[in-house]
């Protein structure tokens, strides 16, 4: 008996290999709706993690931001994502509207309250160059 190509999924976000998990359209949508609506904490860091290193998706930037944003959502959750945001966004070629909308992300997380999601927005601005960044730490 074969199994379903969803649990097969869960059970590799569970187990943190990445190298392992499908690259194809279909395990992008199940990786942001597990992101965006799975009750358990620890899947949600998975679901965040495996977006860093396989999720070719187009809309993972727009899961990843939702879950930067969202001040309710567990800080290594964001922390995870701002790491996997860091991934998919380059300094290296010309700004789209999508990386402009995470470096805002980045941006508003360095006044976050919680230390853990502060430092890794620290970590995604030097990583992407924002000169922002610095001038947003110099009026604060």
């Amino acid at each position: 008996m074969k199994t379903p190509a969803h649990t097969l999924w869960l059970h590799q976000a569970r187990r943190f290999e990445h190298h392992d998990f499908p690259e194809n359209r279909q395990s992008g949508r199940w990786l942001i709706r597990t992101l965006d609506t799975h009750p358990s904490s620890k899947v949600r860091r998975t679901c965040a993690y495996l977006a860093a290193w396989n999720c070719k998706h187009p809309h993972i930037h727009g899961a990843l931001i939702r879950r930067i944003r969202d001040c309710q959502e567990h800080p290594l959750i964001r922390a995870q994502a701002l790491e996997a945001l860091t991934m998919h966004t380059g300094w290296y070629r010309a700004q789209t509207r999508r990386d402009r909308k995470a470096h805002r992300a980045i941006l508003q997380c360095l006044h976050d309250p919680h230390p853990l999601v502060r430092f890794w927005a620290c970590y995604a601005a030097g990583h992407l160059r924002l000169r922002r960044a610095s001038t947003n730490s110099a009026n604060s």
